[in-house]
């Protein structure tokens, strides 16, 4: 048995990250491995220890960088230790870092108890957080798109010691952790739910109402189609800082009959499952898209941008609509192009997206994947271990930008 600790550090939520850590905790080889998780959320602390599993929850510092609370050295050496006494306590044979941030404290946990470490990068990382956060001292670092990987690559990460293993997506019509009641829920009960006329198209997007995730911009290209498209409809499914915002913008572009917010959700997928037509991303960024691929095993023709990792395991024209995303024109577009086609153009780009989805991108697959990296590490104990200098790799890419006409914010 091979005993893995897991360290997290996050806001007190669960969501993409979170999400797939449970994921994969679930579904790690029980008769191999045994979980322990270390992190600063109380919310997946609960998950996690309401299923059994050996959590310790802590106050986490960051040193540097623009992190609050700022600058605590001793906290800092507190988690030094604390570090230290959990790979003792729990016989630690590999440290699995699930967020950039822990690399500040856990490669040196890692080097002064010869521990083998693997880090996760489930987001990018600004070239300021690659240098403060230590990421170039992670001896082995696996990322979820290849679109992650670029920027440590170019720092000089050394490519052999870097593993881009996508998302494992959870079968929606089976894996949802939601009440039986709603699992048993019809096929059509979200328009019902919403009150809606059953012929509205209705279009649902996810994801934290911040600015990353660009709502306010498919509410501005839904007040442009709904003079056209009077039985549009577009429901907004989670929370976050500009939900108000948000709302008042839906009133001043007076199409409050046209939008539905309905807040976070605890069973997603049901609700992609449950009559909605279409899913639409306006996101600035994404790192993978885990909820698109959850769009796609919920057989629903999907419009997205095409950045980040995206475009890995979604094709323009074949399985989604890809829309440029520079400026809102083309979103425009291609929405429109959606809608004129349906049904015949949604059912072949459902159809294809399932089809790569179900087939390449399972928690079973991506949970094999990572366990194989554990072997590979703990095996190779002895080849994992990292100068100090290589911290520095990031600032040959600071000085590479400043020598070609310099920087104004990192």
């Amino acid at each position: 048995m091979k005993n893995i600790l897991y360290v997290h550090f996050g806001e007190n939520w669960i969501r993409g990250s979170e999400q797939c850590l449970i994921q994969l905790i679930d579904h790690l080889n029980s008769t191999e491995y045994h979980p322990v998780v270390w992190t600063n959320n109380p919310t997946l602390n609960d998950r996690l220890a309401a299923h059994s599993i050996d959590s310790q929850l802590d106050n986490f510092t960051l040193l540097m960088g623009g992190y609050q609370p700022n600058f605590n050295i001793k906290n800092w050496f507190q988690l030094v230790s604390k570090g230290i006494a959990l790979i003792k306590q729990f016989n630690i044979d590999a440290i699995h870092v699930n967020s950039g941030a822990p690399c500040q404290w856990m490669s040196l946990v890692a080097k002064i108890t010869g521990t083998p470490l693997v880090t996760q990068l489930h987001s990018d990382y600004i070239l300021r957080d690659r240098f403060w956060l230590g990421l170039h001292l992670s001896p082995r670092v696996v990322t979820v798109s290849h679109a992650i990987s670029k920027n440590l690559l170019a720092d000089g990460f050394p490519k052999s010691q870097l593993d881009v293993i996508h998302n494992g997506i959870p079968n929606v019509s089976t894996s949802e952790t939601a009440p039986k009641e709603q699992q048993k829920l019809p096929s059509s009960w979200v328009k019902k739910e919403l009150q809606l006329p059953s012929d509205t198209l209705l279009f649902a997007t996810v994801g934290s109402l911040i600015h990353r995730k660009g709502v306010d911009r498919l509410l501005h290209a839904l007040a442009r189609l709904t003079p056209h498209y009077p039985n549009l409809h577009l429901v907004v499914i989670g929370d976050g800082e500009l939900k108000q915002a948000l709302q008042s913008l839906t009133t001043h572009l007076r199409i409050e009959k046209h939008v539905t917010f309905v807040g976070e959700q605890t069973n997603v997928s049901q609700w992609l499952l449950g009559g909605v037509d279409g899913f639409i991303s306006a996101a600035r960024e994404e790192a993978f898209g885990l909820v698109i691929a959850e769009a796609a095993l919920a057989k629903l023709p999907i419009v997205a941008p095409n950045t980040g990792g995206i475009p890995e395991f979604v094709t323009h024209n074949t399985s989604a609509l890809l829309f440029d995303n520079h400026g809102d024109d083309d979103l425009l577009v291609q929405w429109c192009r959606l809608i004129d086609e349906f049904p015949h153009l949604s059912q072949t780009l459902a159809d294809h997206a399932f089809d790569y989805v179900s087939t390449h991108l399972s928690v079973e697959t991506n949970a094999r994947a990572i366990e194989h990296i554990y072997d590979k590490v703990i095996k190779n104990q002895a080849l994992e271990s990292v100068s100090l200098f290589a911290a520095l790799r990031p600032l040959k890419t600071y000085l590479q930008r400043r020598w070609v006409g310099g920087i104004r914010h990192v």
